[in-house]
């Protein structure tokens, strides 16, 4: 590995309370009862490292960055990026380290290994079972689960196969396609297609023009003979001809069709039986109905309908289109999952009204339903129902776009202008607005808006309007050209309050700045443009377009920033650090010898050396550095500051400073700026260059474990 450090790293590849080694005489006794996953996290850094535990929380497996996966016999898959190894159902490792490795489906023992990347992306794919043996070494291409079947699929000079969970061929390497339907293979030879069963046997003869899928929610499948002529161009007069057939390829649904799905939501088929082509040329209107049948799941008749089609939506509920009475449009409704109409078809249209983006992870609002008529021109007439067809929004002329279910209100547009409205009808924005900004997923209650005047001059042709939907106001006053308001400089773990520490990139004047969501100016309106804030809210300001490298300035105000440093610096110590482990060799949480104890931090700063009562500290996962070093009063280096890439070494490893390229090509050049840390001991390190930096020469890598009380 990285040289002479290898035995002390695995000896110290668990520091920490958290996740201990085991003693001689406890790792001499095998776990009694099930091993069980736990995980640490530090959302700072976004590490995750899983280890295993005995029932009586005895460590067995240390944490290491990997995902533990728990196999259908007892054993583990311990996954690291897409390679891993396997492990027996006491943590001992039995097969792998594997190149690429994939979890098994939940019925199998058997998983996919491969070598030279994934095997279905060019690499060489082979069979592992739970046990650690390979039952087929990895020297196929395109090696792939069929799901469902417990067979694989793979290929031999460009033609498909399929082998089982043992490894033997059931499918010699004869065809064009293999594909699971359901629990059977659709299998394509010289352009016919047949069913087939997991042992290979044929369950129907090989004929042109047929098509299986499986239909979702059902084990069943559809099969379909294609019109004569739809391949060849040739004018088509006939349907396509349907039967639902079971596990076995017999008939599942009586009768044929020329539609045929499952609904899952609503357990029901939906079924429009088949009719052979009549003769003659007589003319017939543009849009017919025909009988759709909606079935249950043994196939008995629900309900008759006269429409063209029915596909299902949120609810259970199914929008019904019919063809309008002179046969010359298309008209819908919305019924339930026994054709009762909810809503009748009198619509051009009807669908969920979409939640506003902001409010859409876990919301289990009921959904709601847009009834729409089209209009001349940009103009629409629409209105809201419940999933009951009640109305909330009765018709009017605006077409809805979002809505947010907290606030019960809408984003709506009126002929090219758009605002919001509540639930009452009542206009909490009016519809004056060009168009959503298209920076505007905000968290609530703010929501954005933009227009363009493309007579004015171009640095006045925009104008963008932030708004508090709750009271319909504008949360600024005067006028902007552009507003950009950022939180994504956050680290991801760091619970910053909103919207108390977000910067907003404005535009006025043709000029950009800063401001807060008061109002405040923070960085006055005198640049050419401005770059996203970095990770510790500074931005990248630019006086002209010559201006190539900018100058780096506090996006925050001095009082924020403050506040914002001692967020980190607390939830540096409150959360859960980076554990060292094989993986991660440098992980961890590391502090100046001299400020490990709290007497001696509070002496440093009664002497001036730190200008507040927190000791200096360095992050580390297994790729990224948090540096919190703005409490060291003549340091030259960064106060704070988040590293993606740090270089790893044979007894140590050094953190590159500001000036250097941040990658592979600054790790090999001598020249470029950094912190070079050595291993001292145990948990001791020495920095070479620390002092040409103004910081301290001495670091402890310290207990992981989350300490609110650490200096």
């Amino acid at each position: 590995m990285r040289g002479s450090l290898f035995k002390s790293l695995l000896a110290l590849v668990c520091a920490g309370t958290l996740c201990a080694p085991l003693s001689g005489a406890d790792a001499a006794q095998p776990a009694e009862g099930a091993l069980e996953v736990f995980t640490l996290n530090n959302d700072l850094t976004r590490w995750t490292g899983q280890g295993l535990r005995d029932a009586q929380g005895r460590v067995v497996v240390p944490v290491d960055t990997v995902e533990l996966i728990r196999l259908p016999g007892g054993g583990w898959l311990s996954r690291a990026g897409l390679g891993g190894e396997l492990l027996d159902a006491r943590g001992k490792r039995i097969a792998g380290p594997f190149e690429y490795v994939e979890p098994p489906e939940p019925s199998l023992d058997v998983m996919l290994i491969g070598t030279e990347g994934s095997p279905v992306l060019g690499g060489k794919g082979g069979l592992v079972r739970e046990d650690g043996r390979v039952v087929a070494e990895p020297v196929y291409t395109e090696l792939d689960a069929l799901k469902g079947t417990g067979l694989f699929s793979f290929q031999r000079a460009r033609r498909v196969g399929a082998m089982n969970a043992q490894g033997r061929i059931v499918l010699d390497p004869l065809n064009d396609s293999v594909k699971a339907v359901s629990s059977l293979l659709a299998v394509t030879r010289r352009g016919q297609s047949a069913l087939f069963d997991r042992n290979g046997k044929a369950l129907t003869e090989f004929r042109d023009g047929v098509d299986y899928e499986a239909l979702e929610g059902s084990p069943w499948i559809r099969e379909c003979i294609r019109p004569v002529g739809e391949e060849t161009g040739e004018e088509i007069v006939d349907e396509p001809r349907c039967r639902v057939l079971d596990e076995t390829s017999k008939p599942a649904l009586a009768g044929e069709f020329t539609e045929v799905d499952y609904l899952p939501q609503s357990r029901r088929w939906f079924a429009i039986p088949y009719r052979k082509a009549k003769g003659g040329d007589e003319s017939a209107p543009r849009y017919a109905n025909r009988t759709v049948l909606l079935l249950d799941e043994a196939g008995r008749r629900v309900a008759e309908l006269q429409a063209r089609s029915i596909y299902q939506t949120l609810a259970a509920r199914l929008v019904v289109t019919v063809a309008a009475p002179d046969g010359a449009d298309e008209r819908e409704g919305l019924a339930d999952r026994d054709g009762r109409w909810l809503v009748k078809p009198d619509y051009d249209e009807i669908g969920v009204v979409p939640i506003a983006s902001s409010e859409r992870e876990g919301n289990k609002a009921p959904p709601q339903f847009f009834t729409l008529r089209w209009g001349e021109g940009t103009r629409y007439h629409a209105g809201v129902v419940d999933a009951d067809g009640r109305v909330i929004l009765p018709m009017a002329d605006m077409r809805v776009i979002a809505r947010y279910p907290s606030q019960e209100v809408y984003i709506v547009k009126v002929g090219d202008k758009m605002g919001v409205i509540d639930s009452a009808g009542r206009w909490r924005i009016d519809a004056t607005h060009t168009e959503i900004a298209p920076n505007s997923e905000l968290p609530l209650p703010y929501v954005m808006f933009s227009d363009s005047d493309y007579s004015a001059k171009a640095e006045d042709r925009d104008r963008y309007t932030l708004y508090d939907v709750r009271s319909g106001k504008p949360v600024f006053a005067g006028d902007y050209q552009f507003i950009s308001p950022e939180d994504s400089y956050w680290p991801l773990g760091l619970k910053a309050p909103w919207p108390e520490f977000v910067i907003v990139d404005a535009q006025r004047g043709g000029k950009h700045g800063v401001i807060d969501l008061d109002g405040n100016v923070v960085v006055p309106f005198e640049y050419y443009n401005i770059d996203s804030a970095d990770r510790w809210g500074r931005v990248t300001v630019y006086r002209d377009e010559n201006d190539e490298d900018g100058r780096l300035v506090d996006g925050l105000s001095p009082q924020k920033m403050a506040r914002l440093h001692e967020m980190v610096s607390r939830q540096i110590r409150e959360q859960q650090a980076p554990v060292s482990s094989l993986h991660a060799p440098y992980a961890g949480r590391y502090v100046p010898v001299e400020y490990t104890e709290a007497a001696q931090v509070q002496a440093a700063v009664q002497r001036g050396a730190l200008s507040r009562p927190m000791a200096p500290m360095i992050l580390m996962d297994a790729s990224t550095a948090i540096l919190d070093l703005g409490m060291i009063g003549k340091r030259k280096g960064p106060a704070l500051d988040y590293l993606e890439y740090y270089c790893e070494r044979e007894n140590g490893f050094d953190i590159l400073m500001p000036g250097a390229d941040v990658s592979r090509v600054a790790c090999a050049d001598p020249k470029a700026p950094r912190l070079i840390l050595q291993a001292a001991g145990e948990n001791d390190w020495t920095c070479g260059t620390c002092k040409d930096y103004g910081l301290p020469e001495r670091w402890r890598r310290t207990d992981p474990a989350p300490n609110p009380n650490l200096p």
